[in-house]
């Protein structure tokens, strides 16, 4: 799926969203669904940049109920600098969700560290019992599935950027209105 379909060079979310639902065992159907739905959201400039340490983010500060999807990848772990920012982020972003809209999130598990050429910088090591108790304390989520894979001792062993252990799928719906 291509961000819209007028653009010919705009980023392909096919394969990622195959292989996001294969993990997490939805059909093509349910891929098909969310790819019309990123779509949708795309063309009404539904992509947003948010800094999750600044309280008054106007993204984070926004309406509630406003996003179908809301995807973060391999950026919490390193944005947010304490594990009571990490919950109020997630608290945060689920309650920008539309009823029944998406958390996804791709994490690496256990991180404190990682290079971007010879400068370090801090992350905040997150494992799946810490993001479980983060999305479950919003009180509003549905369906959550955290599918989870340890690296390699070979594979850490090679790493020489970073001390993840594992990386972590994570997606989530937010509750449906009952009225």
């Amino acid at each position: 799926m291509k961000e819209t379909d007028s653009n010919p060079t705009a980023f392909d979310w096919t394969n990622y969203f195959e292989s996001v639902l294969t993990v997490a065992r939805s059909s093509k159907e349910k891929r098909l669904e969310w790819e019309s739905r990123l779509r949708a959201a795309l063309c009404r400039g539904g992509l947003s940049a948010c800094d999750v340490n600044d309280p008054n983010w106007p993204v984070l500060s926004g309406k509630s109920n406003d996003y179908d999807i809301i995807f973060r990848s391999l950026c919490l772990e390193a944005a947010c600098l304490t594990i009571e920012i990490f919950n109020e982020t997630i608290r945060r972003l689920v309650r920008l969700l539309k009823p029944g809209g998406l958390l996804l999130l791709v994490m690496v598990q256990n991180e404190s560290f990682y290079y971007v050429d010879k400068e370090k910088f801090f992350c905040l090591p997150l494992n799946e019992a810490k993001v479980e108790n983060a999305l479950h304390a919003t009180g509003e989520l549905m369906d959550i599935h955290i599918d989870s894979s340890d690296t390699t001792v070979e594979d850490q062993e090679r790493n020489t950027m970073s001390n993840f252990d594992g990386e972590m799928i994570i997606h989530a719906y937010k509750t449906k209105n009952i009225e």
